[in-house]
């Protein structure tokens, strides 16, 4: 045990997961179409401190990871899940193959892709999570002909 009486690497580990908790935030806030600024208002935290949330810089007290759920419409424990698949460089329900192309810290690996293109597939395996069978079967379809430049006739 460190001084601090926490095991040894364990900061190391809640600093991931703050920081993916402030990710997880920031994509549910996102995905609602808030600014930061709305999200702070709704919620009744002051904008710093959200923004130093969002960027994993402090720790959201309890009441205040209440009232952020809260405005967005979730439950925090779906916020804190959220945050561990983040965390943890995994989609749950992930195949090893998806592992293969996200870092530890849930980014895509891979030069090739920039900032943007990076996040959006972040996003888009976060709601495959819900998709059905079918659905996703449609969605790679989709994808397929996007990428080919062909249509269906």
């Amino acid at each position: 045990m460190s001084d601090g009486g926490t095991a040894p690497g364990a900061e190391v580990h809640d600093v991931h997961f703050y920081e993916a908790l402030g990710r997880a935030i920031k994509v549910l806030r996102t995905e609602r179409g808030l600014n930061r600024r709305e999200l702070a208002e709704d919620s009744e935290v002051s904008y710093p401190y959200l923004s130093e949330i969002e960027n994993g810089k402090k720790r959201p007290s309890s009441r205040a990871l209440l009232a952020i759920s809260e405005a967005l419409g979730v439950r925090p424990h779906e916020v804190l899940e959220s945050a561990e698949r983040l965390a943890g460089g995994t989609w749950s329900g992930s195949s090893s193959t998806t592992n293969a192309w996200l870092d530890p810290d849930g980014h895509v690996r891979g030069s090739r892709f920039t900032q943007h293109r990076s996040q959006a597939l972040e996003d888009l395996l976060r709601l495959l999570q819900n998709v059905s069978d079918g659905d996703l079967q449609r969605i790679l379809d989709l994808a397929r002909r996007l990428a080919t430049g062909t249509s269906r006739p």
